[in-house]
């Protein structure tokens, strides 16, 4: 996870390039994301909420904007994006996901791939 309260650009590029050091062959890349009954969830309620809740029954983890880290949720965002492209591109993640896909599988992971390549 990356984009924890107080967290900066070095260090979620540390985390991330940690991931990529390590012999796997499926990695993800989320923001850290407060969630009912964790601390985060009370740490955000109490210092970072601006008085807004949450409505869970619209909620995206993919689309959640916190403002606590150093870095703006929209670069957290650029550096997952990279992060994924960065690990799938490599030829050994990339062929192990192919060889492991369903034939159904494989209209949604080009489709999956098309969005996060294109994506703003």
């Amino acid at each position: 996870m990356v984009g924890f309260p107080t967290e900066t650009r070095e260090e979620i590029q540390n985390t991330i390039d940690f991931a990529h050091s390590l012999p796997l062959t499926l990695a993800q890349f989320t923001k850290c994301t407060p969630l009912p009954g964790t601390e985060i969830y009370d740490l955000w309620l109490k210092d970072y909420s601006d008085g807004k809740h949450i409505d869970w029954a619209t909620f995206n983890y993919y689309k959640f904007h916190s403002n606590w880290a150093e870095v703006t949720s929209d670069e957290i965002d650029s550096m997952q994006k990279k992060a994924h492209l960065r690990f799938y591109a490599n030829p050994k993640n990339f062929i192990h996901i192919i060889k492991n896909l369903r034939f159904r599988q494989y209209m949604t992971a080009f489709k999956r791939l098309f969005n996060l390549s294109t994506a703003d």
